[in-house]
């Protein structure tokens, strides 16, 4: 007996701790406002009426409980602290009581702490999963954004659709960022970021549910014999399942409803519409004509009408617009819209001019033309009449003024050339379009490379050619003789093209002159020249300003056929109209001005955003090879004589300054050499033979350069 009282009183005494705690005040937190910056610990207290437990909610919507407590009780109340520190994460800190729910107001506090530091080194939007990135609020209530930072300073821009609605440090940025007062304009996607991180949010307002749209679609009409479209149409809320749609027609007359299937469904971004056509409309189809659209999770929404079937139809004939101005140029296509309300529906058109008519059954009538030309040009008139005579004829009359602008496109075959005084230049223009207006040809001087500001006149041409190619294509080429610069146009109709023929003595893109004597050139960019001593010589180096943006001469003396490596710049810099040029001028030649000279045109890569390739290496560098001579001369050193011992080796050099020759002949008392009779190198400048023999070697030796110098040797 005694240990059955025992029992009831230990259950009697925990049935009245719980109730005690059931019935006491939620927890409290002391300092929740706090945040923990640069890392700093924070110490978050909490109070109560019972044993408290904290717990931190991740932000994959897990929970960590009890971590770092400590528990005291004072006067009856109970105290449990959680110290934070940048080892802890960021969130929300949950306070409530042992064996209670989170979801409980009266058992259960949190608050949001911030975990940072001012030196992070990343900073972005704090990404807490927990939240869905699709919101919905009511007309007129708020919603909360997640786009807390992982710093409270930091600018957070909020984003509705294209337009920018807050950018700065957030509010309270350990909430989020509130929508207040929302409207059904609210609705739609919103885009918080920070820096280049962001978070993308679908917020949905629900308000006050209309009813659905029904009507009757224009030009179908409740008339016995014709056509009626019915449609009944609900906005497309994308964040709910797509609507049913039901059709009920109601007869008061015997007072009986009918289930009307529907036609066909239509979906837009911005509407669900059905449609409920009702075809050879008669008597017994008036009635009220019900339309309920249900979605899951809406009450059903309906809308009804009574259309009255009349036996005929009034007529009447709307057009809009009455008149219009289009502008299109030849070879365009002119597409011409009317709306048109009539009853009859699909009226008569007649129109002044050829076009190709088609009518919908909205009313939507189009009339096309292709291709434009300029005779279509001025005023166009539509007439149009309904096709009931019975009932009484209905007319309207719209106009069109139409502008056809012509569409000519030329092209000039020539731009921006150099060519040399007296030179016969050719150019051509090609006009494409219509109209097909001729081709003229005019020029305006341009002297001595000056602005062209002279006026246009006539250019006259020592010959034209004409040309038709297709139906909208011809061209025209104008040869002349260019005496002067000059910028030369050729127009069609109303368009012109121009281009700039520039007269230089400096015709090419780099050339390089030289006033004496020389002797040879070599794949046209090197030349090799003569001068005598205490003779005076001029070169001269121009680059085009087309092509080039600077030029330089360079000069390096040569000793017994080898080059110094190092150029020295020479010359004296000037610019004309046209070119950059380099003039180095000696007024006595000497030994010291014996060498190689190089004209080099320089392009501004960073200027002009290009790299000149391989294949224009040749454009960039002209070179002559510059021999001072006592006295002038075209041969080679005079003929020697030399005894060679039996078994020697022996070379015979033919090597000469300048360049190395393509086109060198060894002849043996005149006959050609075979090519086996000894040792050639260096493109045959030298001859060697191992070993001598009197019977087969002993002879007259020639080396002839380019059938002109010559160099000879007796061997014994």
């Amino acid at each position: 007996m005694r240990e059955i009282k025992v029992y009831i009183l230990l259950f009697w005494l925990s049935f009245t701790a719980v109730r005690s705690q059931q019935d006491v005040s939620p927890p409290r937190i002391l300092n929740g406002e706090q945040l923990l910056v640069n890392g700093g610990p924070v110490t978050l207290t909490c109070e109560g009426h019972g044993l408290l437990i904290w717990t931190y909610k991740y932000q994959d919507c897990h929970y960590d409980m009890g971590k770092q407590t400590q528990m005291s009780k004072t006067d009856g109340s109970y105290r449990s602290q959680l110290t934070l520190n940048d080892h802890n994460r960021q969130g929300h800190y949950h306070c409530h009581y042992n064996n209670t729910s989170l979801s409980d107001p009266g058992a259960s506090v949190s608050t949001y702490v911030y975990i940072f530091s001012d030196k992070e080194r990343f900073a972005q939007m704090d990404p807490d999963l927990c939240q869905d990135s699709r919101i919905t609020g009511n007309v007129g209530g708020q919603v909360v954004l997640d786009c807390r930072p992982t710093q409270p300073n930091l600018t957070v821009v909020v984003e509705h659709g294209e337009e920018e609605i807050h950018r700065g440090p957030l509010e309270d940025p350990r909430a989020g960022y509130e929508l207040r007062n929302l409207t059904e304009d609210s609705s739609g996607k919103y885009r918080c970021s920070v820096h280049n991180f962001s978070k993308v949010f679908e917020v949905e307002v629900q308000g006050t549910l209309k009813p659905p749209k029904l009507g009757i679609i224009k030009n179908t009409f409740p008339v016995v014999g014709y056509s009626m479209h019915l449609f009944c149409q609900i906005p497309n809320n994308k964040f709910q399942s797509e609507p049913a749609f039901k059709w009920i027609r109601f007869n008061k007359d015997n007072r009986t409803f009918q289930t009307l299937p529907e036609h066909y469904r239509v979906q837009s971004d911005m509407y669900y519409t059905s449609y409920r056509l009702v075809l050879n409309v008669a008597l017994e189809d008036s009635g009220t004509y019900e339309c309920t659209v249900r979605t899951e999770g809406q009450p059903p929404l309906q809308t009804a009408m009574y259309i009255s079937i009349k036996e005929s139809g009034d007529p009447f004939l709307k057009v809009s617009p009455v008149t219009q101005n289009i502008t299109l140029r030849v070879w365009d296509q002119l597409v011409w819209k009317l709306e048109v309300e009539s009853f009859p529906p699909f009226p008569i058109i007649e129109t002044s001019s050829k076009f190709d008519v088609t009518q919908d059954e909205d009313g939507t009538t189009e009339l096309k033309k292709y291709p434009l030309t300029p005779s279509d040009f001025g005023e166009h008139t539509v007439n149009l009449s309904t096709r009931s005579h019975s009932l009484g004829v209905k007319t309207a009359q719209v106009h069109l003024y139409l502008k056809v602008k012509s569409k000519t496109k030329l092209n000039i075959t020539r731009i921006n050339a150099i060519e040399r005084p007296n030179s016969t230049v050719t150019i051509g223009c090609t006009a494409i379009g219509y109209p097909m207006e001729s081709i003229t040809w005019h020029h305006q001087s341009c002297p001595n490379g000056e602005p062209c500001l002279q006026p246009f006149s006539d250019l006259k041409c020592s010959q034209i050619t004409y040309a038709v190619h297709k139906e909208n294509h011809h061209s025209s080429e104008c040869s002349f003789v260019a005496t002067e610069s000059a910028r030369i146009r050729c127009r069609s109709g109303e368009k012109t093209k121009s281009a700039d023929i520039m007269v230089s003595e400096f015709a090419e893109p780099l050339s390089f002159m030289y006033n004496g004597n020389c002797t040879m050139v070599y794949q046209s960019t090197t030349s090799y020249c003569t001068v005598k001593e205490t003779d005076s010589f001029t070169l001269t180096c121009a680059a085009s300003k087309f092509r080039f943006d600077s030029v330089e001469l360079r000069f390096s003396p040569t000793d017994k056929g080898v080059f110094d490596e190092d150029f020295k710049e020479i010359g004296t810099f000037d610019s004309s109209h046209h070119n950059h040029i380099s003039t180095f001028d000696v007024a006595t030649a000497s030994r010291r001005h014996q060498g190689r000279y190089d004209c080099i045109g320089d392009v501004d890569i960073s200027s002009r955003g290009i790299i000149p390739s391989d294949n224009r290496v040749n454009e960039r560098t002209r070179t002559i090879y510059l021999d001072v001579l006592k006295e002038r001369r075209n041969m080679l050193p005079k003929d020697y004589r030399k005894v060679e011992m039996v078994g020697d080796a022996f070379t015979f050099d033919c090597s000469y300054f300048g360049p190395p020759p393509e086109d060198i002949i060894w002849t043996k008392d005149g006959q050609p050499l075979p090519g086996n009779f000894g040792e050639f190198r260096e493109n045959n400048q030298t001859m060697t033979i191992p070993h001598l023999d009197p019977t087969i070697h002993t002879g007259h030796y020639v080396c002839e350069r380019g059938g002109k110098l010559k160099k000879t040797k007796e061997v014994g």
